[in-house]
């Protein structure tokens, strides 16, 4: 129901009029009423200077094998007393289905009505209006994806489509919030590995990280491509370290030779100097 009050050509003072007003809707979605506004006649903060630079959520990449739960840990950097904000998440809902949102250190409150749209919206503030800063690459939320159709590449961007993006200090001075690295891939993280020492006399540490259990074909070249040692091993999945001996198969002469693991990263040579 509406309410309305017109006193028409008023002539004296009328005392008692006054009524309650509760605010039910909100046309932008920018109102909190937890978050303390200055008014005209507080004293205010004494030559306020805003931070140095934004707030910046990102993530590291990941890399999501078929039909797996796709989780993306959201880092944060430059969250110093801050005691509110809000903003919105996109992502590609052709090929990510949002599940749910775990590791909600600061307990944001989301909305997901339009999740198959893929846009996400979250709004925080401190409940007692105290400041709230979090250490640098602090794990801020969790998102939790289902992959929905095959991609190459996606990426999860902070916009003011649903809600618009600001971010208030302890001073009542406005930050923006920023996204910064951090892309989805589809298929297996590439392969991660080095031989040590370098220069060698011949007998080398191979250190490599792969996602699965498989074979892995190591083959060193000479410098005009003649293949001068192979060899295969099984290695566990993860970080593995393996003694690899370049000498095996026969005496090899001073010079610059190349080591690659063709099933891994074919397009990858590691330089090995045999001295």
């Amino acid at each position: 129901d509406s309410f309305s009050y017109t006193s028409a050509n008023l002539q004296i003072n009328r005392t008692n009029q006054t009524f309650i007003g509760m605010k039910l809707g909100d046309v932008n979605y920018d109102w909190n009423n937890t978050v303390m506004r200055p008014q005209p006649n507080d004293p205010q903060p004494n030559n306020p200077q805003p931070f140095a630079n934004n707030i910046e959520l990102y993530h590291s990449d990941i890399w999501v094998a078929e039909n797996s739960e796709i989780r993306i840990p959201i880092r944060v950097r430059n969250l110093k007393e801050i005691v509110g904000m809000q903003f919105t998440l996109n992502f590609n809902s052709n090929a990510l289905q949002f599940k749910k949102i775990e590791k909600n250190i600061l307990n944001m409150r989301y909305a997901d009505v339009r999740r198959e749209e893929g846009l996400l919206s979250f709004v925080w503030s401190d409940d007692v209006n105290l400041p709230k800063t979090l250490n640098d690459d602090a794990v801020l939320m969790e998102l939790v994806f289902n992959k929905r159709n095959d991609f190459n590449e996606e990426e999860i961007k902070v916009s003011s489509v649903v809600t618009q993006i600001e971010a208030w200090d302890k001073n009542y001075i406005k930050h923006d919030i920023i996204k910064g690295i951090g892309k989805i891939h589809f298929g297996s993280a590439p392969a991660n590995w080095s031989v040590t020492p370098n220069p060698t006399s011949g007998i080398v540490w191979l250190t490599l990280s792969i996602p699965k259990k498989q074979q892995v074909s190591m083959v060193l070249t000479s410098a005009d491509g003649r293949i001068v040692w192979k060899e295969e091993k099984e290695l566990p999945a993860g970080v593995s370290k393996r003694l690899l001996n370049l000498q095996s198969n026969k005496k090899l002469s001073s010079g610059i030779y190349y080591l690659q693991l063709p099933g891994i990263d074919a397009s990858v040579k590691k330089l090995v100097l045999i001295q």
